[in-house]
């Protein structure tokens, strides 16, 4: 979204067949989209779902105190646990400290609740800082807010990051609520 020119409007517009075709100023790209398809994805008619958001879901901003928890206390106490998960089900992440820092430490969280779901990666992806980096990964570069694998199929339910080590200067981890950015947006 930080590529899309802030004067962004539409210049054109115009039905040829069966398609909507708009043109986008400043760039003058045009999209064409089939009516049948816009007419089947618009929201704006008195059957539309008035909410996209899960019902368990709550949006949040910058105030919203990190949801912490203890990684021994979650292993030794349900409640603890019961109260980690469902801070990642209301506010889509958790913080979880005092894990052990040695290779394979992700793994004894991820028992807590589930199990791996394999990609191409593998069971899990080392982020590091490489000479010759062939991933954005393996950079010390600042990553903007984004979203992780939405083309999968299945798409990720739940990413787990954990730091074994952070030997850079900064290395803070940012939060967005896509829900309430949404949300905003629409409004």
């Amino acid at each position: 979204m930080g590529d899309v020119p802030k004067d962004t409007r539409i210049s054109a517009a115009a039905i040829a067949d069966q398609d909507v075709s708009i043109t986008f100023a400043p760039e003058s790209k045009t999209v064409a989209f089939p009516v049948a398809w816009l007419l089947e994805h618009t929201y704006d008619h008195a059957d539309a779902a008035p909410e996209l958001l899960p019902v368990h879901a709550l949006t949040w901003d910058a105030t919203l105190p990190v949801p912490s928890f203890d990684f021994k206390a979650a292993c030794g106490n349900q409640q603890v646990r019961r109260n980690w998960l469902s801070a990642i089900r209301q506010f889509g992440f958790a913080r979880v400290t005092g894990g052990r820092t040695e290779d394979g430490a992700l793994f004894d969280v991820i028992d807590l609740f589930g199990f791996v779901r394999e990609t191409n990666y593998g069971r899990h992806f080392e982020v590091r800082t490489e000479v010759n980096p062939t991933n954005l990964a393996y950079t010390s570069l600042g990553l903007q807010a984004h979203t992780d694998n939405p083309y999968r199929d299945p798409v990720p339910t739940l990413q787990l990051l954990y730091c074994l080590e952070n030997s850079a200067e900064g290395g803070d981890s940012i939060v967005v609520d896509g829900f309430a950015a949404a949300l905003r947006l629409r409004d």
